[in-house]
């Protein structure tokens, strides 16, 4: 274990922390680290002095006069990993049901290496998505980690242990005096900072590599992607209620629209960001909207709306309104709308040995986004609850008639119950059909939209 001392005013904070604190939340840190000390190193980039983990605690050690703190320095680390460090470093700071115990007792108020074989661990207790995580950074970059310990009892960074105990290697930790309980178990189950992605740049054209592609499910297709929507609801309502015109907005590849195509349904498809991985296919949204554009001069409206698990994918409440406006603004009657539930996503945080290989750690904030660092690129995914379903379509003039959850889903279908105030309308074509695309370009094809429609 390499801890060093660093001056606060040599070290700077990284733009894309995505937590932010209030200033009752300071004074309370503040009063932590005078009654306990700065014990907990902060995480630093070796090479730019960035702080990687530790960012509120650096702000409230400035404030209240202290000028150097312990640290953990990490060499050679990419920005895509530095990222993915603050995140995991920030989720893996949370308190445990069942502490693990130390067997021996060591000397208090100081650091320790300890064989990790010294502590008894309630596996059962742990969140497995934060020790696979942590199993992770710890191979690829070190031990950098550090349990707090107070009357031999773990109270800070369970899944920690645990993660040594699987990798073979000495536990890091502080030993605090007994005297320090009630106050080390207080502060340290605080949560110093909430989760927020305002003043994280996004490029919505990478959020077409967040939706699943969606295939018909055909007993020859074993590689299929099927849509629960489409299979679950939609196929089953068309084939028992009257439907000519069908729009799916947001259709990915379209591979359904071209099935309903086959059965002989009027059908449209919609998809702005259609990828390759590579690049996106301009050329073939705006054809996509040319045709639209076609229909709505003599149709304006559509028999049905569906939109699979777009909400999902999207990176703002404004893009959510839009989505469900649209969806107002096309539909004569019915829309269905899917996505992933807040519930699922929770449990995949919340993972148990049991659902080890389904666990998935995510950091969510006020609004239940969540955003994640690949390949250079931000992307965020929105999960709803029941209640958010039900909400989004009220407040854009539908009624939920039947809802499902399957595996971790939500599926609705939607009547029609009201329109819109034309400006809604016009607010929402405004945002969807002028989307943003790389090299500061977009699509600007909102004004063919709202002349089909003669809303101009």
């Amino acid at each position: 274990m390499i801890i060093e001392k660093i001056d606060v005013n040599k070290i700077h904070g990284a733009e894309y922390n995505p937590r932010k604190i209030e200033e009752q939340k300071i004074i309370e840190l503040s009063e932590s680290i005078r009654k306990l000390g700065f014990i907990l190193p902060i995480l630093v980039n070796k090479e730019n002095n960035t702080i990687i983990a530790g960012h509120q605690r650096t702000k409230t050690a400035r404030k209240i006069g202290i000028k150097e703190v312990p640290a953990f320095f990490i060499e050679n680390i990419t920005i895509s990993d530095e990222i993915n460090f603050n995140q995991i470093h920030n989720g893996s700071e949370c308190q445990c049901q069942e502490p693990a115990k130390l067997l021996k007792n060591y000397e208090v108020e100081k650091y320790h290496s300890i064989n990790c074989d010294d502590f008894e661990i309630i596996i059962e207790s742990l969140n497995m998505a934060i020790v696979d995580s942590l199993c992770k950074m710890i191979v690829k970059y070190g031990n950098v980690f550090l349990s707090i310990i107070c009357k031999n009892e773990v109270l800070f960074q369970n899944e920690y242990i645990y993660a040594c105990k699987l990798l073979n290697v000495s536990c890091n930790v502080y030993i605090c005096d007994d005297k320090k309980y009630d106050d080390i178990k207080y502060y340290f189950s605080q949560q110093y900072g909430e989760y927020s992605y305002d003043h994280i740049k996004k490029n919505t054209y990478v959020q077409g590599l967040a939706q699943l592609f969606r295939k018909v499910n055909t007993n020859t297709d074993k590689r299929r992607n099927r849509s629960i929507l489409y299979e679950e609801m939609v196929m089953p309502f068309l084939n028992k209620h009257k439907a000519e015109t069908i729009f799916d907005f947001g259709c990915g590849r379209g591979d359904y629209i071209n099935y309903l195509k086959r059965l002989g349904y009027n059908a449209y498809g919609l998809e702005f960001y259609n990828h390759n991985l590579k690049s996106i296919d301009v050329v073939k949204g705006n054809k996509q909207i040319d045709e639209l554009v076609k229909y709505l001069n003599e149709n304006k409206t559509f028999d049905i709306v569906i939109c699979d698990s777009v909400l999902n994918s999207i990176d703002s409440l404004k893009a959510e309104k839009s989505i469900m406006d649209c969806l107002n603004l096309f539909s004569s009657k019915y829309a269905f709308i899917s996505g992933i539930t807040i519930g699922k996503a929770v449990r995949q945080n919340e993972g148990t040995k049991r659902q080890r290989v389904d666990s998935k750690l995510r950091f969510f904030d006020k609004d239940n986004f969540t955003a994640s660092f690949r390949k250079g690129q931000w992307y965020y995914q929105k999960y709803h609850s029941k209640e958010d379903v039900y909400r989004i379509a009220r407040e854009s003039g539908f009624k939920v008639i039947e809802y499902k959850e399957i595996n971790g889903a939500f599926k609705a279908l939607l009547e029609k119950i009201k329109n819109l105030p034309a400006e809604r309308y016009v607010e929402a074509v405004n945002f969807e059909f002028n989307l943003p695309l790389p090299n500061e370009q977009s699509y600007n094809r909102q004004d063919d939209v709202l002349k089909a429609l003669e809303l101009i």
